[in-house]
This record gives C-alpha cells, sequence and structure tokens, in this order.
C-alpha cells in the first residue's frame, strides 16, 4: 500500500455518509412521528435509520421507541 492510500472504516463512513456524523443520538419516538420526519430533522437518511435501528417496517415506528442516530 502506497503512503498516500488509506485504510477506510466501512462503518465510519456509512454513519457519515448523508450528512450524518459520529456522535450516536437516542431519540424517543412520540405521537405523529415517522422515520421521514426524524430523518429530516436529524439531517440523515430513512435508510440510514433503518440500518442504524435494524427496522423491519419503515413505516411501523411506535410513541416510546428509541431510534439511535449519528450525527
Amino acid at each position: 500500500m502506497s503512503e498516500e492510500m488509506k485504510e477506510v472504516n466501512l462503518e465510519e463512513m456509512e454513519a457519515t455518509a448523508g450528512g450524518a456524523g459520529k456522535k450516536k443520538t437516542v431519540y424517543t419516538v412520540v405521537r405523529g412521528d415517522n422515520l421521514s420526519k426524524i430523518a429530516k430533522r436529524y439531517g440523515v437518511t430513512v435508510k440510514q435509520l433503518v440500518e442504524w435501528n435494524n427496522i423491519a417496517d419503515p413505516n411501523l415506528i411506535f410513541p416510546g421507541q428509541k431510534i439511535i442516530l449519528y450525527v
């Protein structure tokens, strides 16, 4: 490997994609929330929220549920 090439940590790269950062934040879902609203509020994508939280059905979240974000 040349000096110019650096190793890339794929988890870090995924965590920072789409406006997301490295600081772990836990958000508690409130009535009326959906993943789109949460994603927009924090500057991340719905896809990232689904992946970070292993959400099987992105259309099914509930008040009180804890959502992990990296911002």
